[in-house]
């Protein structure tokens, strides 16, 4: 950031498919409610990426304020004859401990509605645990299917609960959030839409 942080959303994933946002960034609601909202819309927790236990990316001030800026540490963007990859990597969390890095991989098939997902937290404390979430409109016209494994290749159940998303100002409508937390460090997700 050049500029004060609006929202700790680095390396949030969002996608539209034929028209239709499929996996949602919440919003901002508004600029001015309860801290426990507040938080919510412009912290990690609404955001399709990655917490560590139920911690922001930065530390979170009054109002507008962040504190210990997430920081870009890499970002490449390449296609394939039949793919594109995104690759990226921010320098985050570190008012919790420093030298922590999330890193992002996403492999986006060509005419294919799959996305593969690597999610990789570095050197946090082998105590913390990631939670990846992944925020959908509570109705869809297409069935999504969301599955993800641990570095071990061991299948995970992804935890359910209600959140939230605004697109209009003042407004907010629930999602549904899916929550997976390895007990790893990395995780691999593969997010697939039916035509």
């Amino acid at each position: 950031y050049k500029d004060r942080p609006a929202q700790a959303d680095n390396l949030h994933l969002d996608i539209w498919y034929k028209g239709e946002n499929i996996l949602l960034d919440a919003g901002s609601y508004k600029y001015n409610t309860d801290a426990a909202t507040m938080r919510y819309f412009n912290g990690t927790a609404s955001h399709n990426t990655v917490m560590l236990d139920d911690k922001d990316q930065m530390l979170k001030g009054s109002h507008f304020i962040w504190y210990y800026w997430s920081a870009c540490k890499s970002a490449y963007l390449q296609e394939n004859n039949d793919t594109y990859i995104f690759d990226g990597a921010i320098r985050a969390f570190r008012y919790i401990k420093s030298g922590i890095v999330h890193k992002r991989s996403v492999v986006k098939k060509k005419g294919v509605p799959v996305w593969e997902i690597r999610d990789e937290v570095l050197k946090a404390s082998r105590f913390s645990r990631i939670h990846q979430l992944w925020h959908l409109p509570v109705s869809l016209n297409r069935k999504v299917t969301i599955t993800a494994a641990d570095s071990d290749g061991k299948e995970l159940v992804a935890g359910e609960t209600d959140g939230w998303s605004s697109s209009l100002y003042g407004q907010k409508e629930k999602t549904k959030t899916y929550i997976f937390s390895p007990q790893t460090k990395m995780l691999n997700t593969t997010i697939t839409i039916e035509e």
